[in-house]
């Protein structure tokens, strides 16, 4: 037994996210912020889907190690439709076109990391938007529990 949100994803999602808000804040470079903003919206979303399991090493104290997520991939629109069908009912209806703006920032990521040699431009408002709505509404969403049959 495990629940979703995945709190050891989620946690690191919100601490990329948190540092693109820093870096924004600061004036920083468009592309490190939107690096990071794609990275926690892909880290959300998988946070919804990706379970763990849980080992009693001792004194009350379990080691959580990854179940699923390896070969996972990186596609946005892939994680939401992984999700809990609860949970991406709950984010839809706070953003119905969340689909189509998670599309637009497919490879937005691996795009921006050579911006400089092909010239094309970010989408940096999508990422903030996305970004900014998927922090606030993960937090209140429920934990669900989802039962992990051993094979």
């Amino acid at each position: 037994m495990t629940a979703l949100p995945n709190l050891q994803i989620l946690d690191l999602a919100y601490s990329y996210y948190e540092a693109a808000e820093v870096l924004a804040n600061a004036g920083a470079n468009a592309i490190p912020i939107v690096n990071l903003r794609c990275h926690a919206i892909e880290l959300f979303l998988k946070s919804l889907h990706l379970t763990d399991v849980a080992t009693d090493i001792g004194d009350e104290v379990f080691l959580l190690r990854p179940r699923s997520g390896r070969n996972d991939g990186h596609g946005l629109v892939n994680s939401l439709n992984k999700a809990l069908q609860e949970h991406r009912a709950e984010l839809l209806s706070g953003m119905p076109d969340l689909t189509n703006e998670l599309t637009y920032l497919e490879g937005v990521f691996q795009k921006s990391r050579y911006l400089y040699e092909n010239g094309d431009s970010l989408p940096l408002s999508k990422a903030s938007c996305v970004s900014s709505f998927l922090a606030e509404r993960l937090n209140k969403l429920p934990r669900l529990a989802v039962c992990i049959h051993r094979t």
